[in-house]
Parts: C-alpha cells; sequence; structure tokens
C-alpha cells in the first residue's frame, strides 16, 4: 500500500529532471485551479446579485458603487513619485537555489490615505485597508546586474531599496501599482458606521494594520472619541512656553466663523496728503490728469488732456477704452475701499460686459464642496460580508472577465488533474 507513495518520493528526491516531478506539480496545480475556478463563480454571482448604487442612496452593508477617486490630500509614489492615494510597490530579486533559477519576492509596500468616491450625487469615505485590489499598473523595470550588464538605477529607487534593506548584488524587477486622483473605480464593500476613521495626510501602512482597529471595526471595543480642543487658559499656556523655549508664533488668524478686527492704529480717517496721493496714483492708472486739490476737485478724462496736448503741439498720451476705465475702477475699489454703494455700480456696471465675455452658453460654475473629514460612514471591508474589492475596471468588464475565467478554471483544473496523475501512475507502473 505504502510502497508506491515511497517510490514516488524517491522520483522526486532523486533526480529534479524527472517529467514524473512536474506531473506531481500538474496534479496539484489542477486542484488549485479548479477551486480558484469557483471562487470566481462565487464573486461573479455575488457582483450579479448586488444591485449598483449611487452613493447618496446606498443602504447600509454590502453595497457596489462606482465613481472617480478624490480627496484632500495624497501621497507620493516612492518609486514613480506620482500623487496618490494608495500605492504597491513590490521588489524581486533573481536568485539560484542549486540548478534552478527564480524570481524571489523580497518587498511588498502598502501604504494609503483615506480617500473619498465620488459620482454625481455625493461621496463617500473609502478605508483601503485589506482590500482586494485590481488596479493599474504605473510602473514596471528590471534593473540588470552583472559582467557584462550593469544598469544605473534611478536616485528614488536607491532610496527604496536602501530602506528595506535589498542589496544591489541580484538582478531586481520593481513593480508598482497605484489609486490616483480622478481614477475611476469600481468597488464592492460594506458601508458601515465610521469605526473612527480620520482623514489625514500621514499615510497607513495597508498589508499590517493596527489590531485596535480590527477590534473597533469588528465592535469588541469602543472608538475613543476624539479630545476635546484646547480652550483659552491651555493656548495661553502653550504661548508663554513657546516664548519661553524662544519660538515666537505669527500673529493668530481669525476664526473664520469671527468678524474682523482692526488694529487699533487703523483708521477710517486719512489726511490730506494721502488723498492727494491716492488721486495721482489713480489719475496714472486710470489715464486720466487730476485737477489741483481743492474744491471742485476732479478728473479731467484722457480724451481732454489729449485735445490738450494738440492744441500745444504735443504728443497725446494714448488713451484708454471705457472697458478697460471699468476694470480699472474695480480694482481702485477693491485697494482704496471705495464705498459699498460706488463699488456695487462699478461692480453692476461691469457685469453685462463679463457675461457678454463667457457667453450665453457658458455653463454655471459648480461650487466647491469641502470635505468632511470626520464622515458618519465609510466604506471599508465588513466583518459578516467580508467581500472587498477595489477595481479600476467597470462592472461589464469585471464581469466578463469572471466568467470566462471561472469556465477555464472550473473545466481546465481537473482535466490537467486527471492527465498529471495518468501519466504519474504510468511511470510507476501501476496501469499495466
Amino acid at each position: 500500500m505504502l510502497a508506491p507513495i515511497f517510490n514516488l518520493g524517491l522520483l522526486v528526491y532523486i533526480s529534479t529532471n524527472d517529467p514524473t516531478i512536474y506531473a506531481v506539480i500538474g496534479a496539484g496545480a489542477g486542484v488549485y485551479l479548479f477551486y480558484r475556478g469557483f471562487r470566481m463563480l462565487q464573486r461573479k454571482r455575488l457582483i450579479e446579485d448586488t444591485p449598483t448604487s449611487k452613493i447618496r442612496s446606498a443602504a447600509m452593508g454590502l453595497v457596489e458603487v462606482t465613481g472617480l477617486a478624490n480627496g484632500p490630500y495624497t501621497i507620493p509614489a516612492p518609486v514613480s513619485q506620482l500623487p496618490c492615494y494608495f500605492h504597491r510597490t513590490m521588489v524581486w530579486i533573481y536568485v539560484q537555489s542549486g540548478k534552478n533559477k527564480r524570481w524571489k519576492k523580497v518587498v511588498d509596500a502598502r501604504f494609503h490615505v483615506a480617500f473619498y468616491l465620488e459620482d454625481e450625487t455625493g461621496r463617500v469615505l473609502v478605508d483601503p485597508s485589506d482590500a482586494e485590489l485590481d488596479i493599474h499598473r504605473d510602473f514596471q523595470q528590471e534593473y540588470q546586474h552583472g559582467l557584462f550588464q550593469d544598469d544605473p538605477i534611478p536616485s528614488n529607487v536607491s532610496r527604496f531599496l536602501a530602506m528595506h534593506g535589498v542589496e544591489r548584488d541580484h538582478p531586481i524587477k520593481i513593480e508598482e501599482y497605484c489609486i490616483k486622483p480622478k481614477n475611476a473605480l469600481f468597488i464592492l464593500g460594506t458601508l458601515a458606521e465610521n469605526p473612527g476613521i480620520e482623514v489625514r495626510e500621514i499615510p497607513v501602512r495597508s498589508d499590517s494594520p493596527d489590531a485596535a482597529w480590527r477590534k473597533i471595526a469588528a465592535g469588541t471595543i469602543k472608538a475613543r472619541p476624539a479630545p476635546p480642543p484646547p480652550d483659552e487658559k491651555e493656548l495661553q499656556a502653550r504661548a508663554a512656553f513657546a516664548a519661553a523655549m524662544g519660538f515666537h508664533a505669527p500673529a493668530a488668524m481669525p476664526h473664520p466663523g469671527s468678524p474682523l478686527q482692526k488694529p487699533a492704529h487703523m483708521s477710517d480717517e486719512i489726511d490730506d496728503a494721502e488723498k492727494h496721493r491716492r488721486e495721482l496714483f489713480m489719475a496714472g492708472l486710470m489715464g486720466a490728469s487730476p485737477q489741483p486739490a481743492g474744491a471742485g476737485a476732479a478728473y479731467i478724462p484722457a480724451s481732454a488732456t489729449a485735445q490738450l496736448a494738440r492744441q500745444n503741439g504735443q504728443d497725446p498720451v494714448p488713451g484708454v477704452d471705457p472697458d478697460e476705465q471699468k476694470r480699472r475702477q474695480l480694482a481702485m475699489a477693491s485697494l482704496f475701499g471705495t464705498p459699498g454703494a460706488a463699488s456695487a455700480t462699478l461692480a453692476a456696471s461691469h457685469a453685462p460686459n463679463a457675461s457678454a465675455a463667457s457667453g450665453p452658453m457658458a455653463p454655471p460654475a459648480k461650487p466647491v464642496v469641502p470635505f468632511d473629514l470626520h464622515p458618519p460612514v465609510v466604506l471599508m471591508k465588513g466583518t459578516h460580508n467580508p467581500a472587498f474589492l477595489i477595481s479600476w475596471h467597470s462592472q461589464r468588464d469585471l464581469l466578463s472577465e469572471l466568467a470566462w475565467k471561472s469556465t477555464l478554471y472550473i473545466w481546465g483544473g481537473p482535466i490537467l488533474t486527471l492527465v498529471s496523475v495518468g501519466f504519474v501512475l504510468s511511470r510507476l507502473g501501476l496501469l499495466n
């Protein structure tokens, strides 16, 4: 009973060039392909049974959403230097073990910052930790190292290899995958309450998440609430400590919601000299000549100035057209604090020209919606529905790929196993 197994073991250890070994490997590969095919078929049916939702109307639980990647923070990919929300960088070295040569993976680094997926209805926060990724490859390069060929390595690649302790004594292959801004993504995941994930500019290692976050996501422990903002006394104490240590902070900016306060030395009243300087400046900017200051002082239009210059036998200074004068008046209103009524009159007189320049078919400007750094829900890997897929393919392309691959693996795997087992049995003389 055990004799065939013993003979098979002898065949494996005697010679690596024996085709029986490859037949045994083929039999195991066929079993794996059969299992993999059923997993792909299960994934295909899960995608088909889960309806695709708009982000605004997505319900809690397992959802499918499609949109563009967006977010307030990006990180540079270490090799390609592309701004991205997620990058996976892998390094292989070409090693020799006996008579066999193969590529051995030595680095698989994944980092990310939380980003948003948005469509025409809204946006949702995405945490790509533990996701099954099918994203675009942005970098692939091999660097040979030998007696006859020694490829130079860029400085950023050298820094990345040195950071991970990869020596330059073997041929090296590097691949990098990124999720970049405005990438179109299809995501199958769980929409759940935010367990405490914040949108920050600090990258997080995706392949080894903190065990505490796993417990929080599973619901076994509660997320620690965010600390309250410091009060006025705490801020004063920090400022005093910074001054004692020799740090001088800039003047505090007013809160966006608080009214602006003028310094004590500023006043709304200006003296006659300042008025005269402003009149001279506006006269030179708007193409007019000021009269001497006094009662009834006014600006002489540029056309009148040119006529006087011709009468005196001088070259006239070219005037300014009305549209340019209106634009300069608006600039003066913003620079020197023209009263609100005058500013509104100037803006109203200039508005028709602006609308005519933009054209009647110009679309209205889309308002910019600020990012919510503490959203109440997040799209992530769930506990009851562990399926979490991020793909750069559309749903149709993804289903088509899963269909033909699952069919090939389910039928091709058993055929490969049967052929391999038959070859091994014939080599052992068990089919006679």
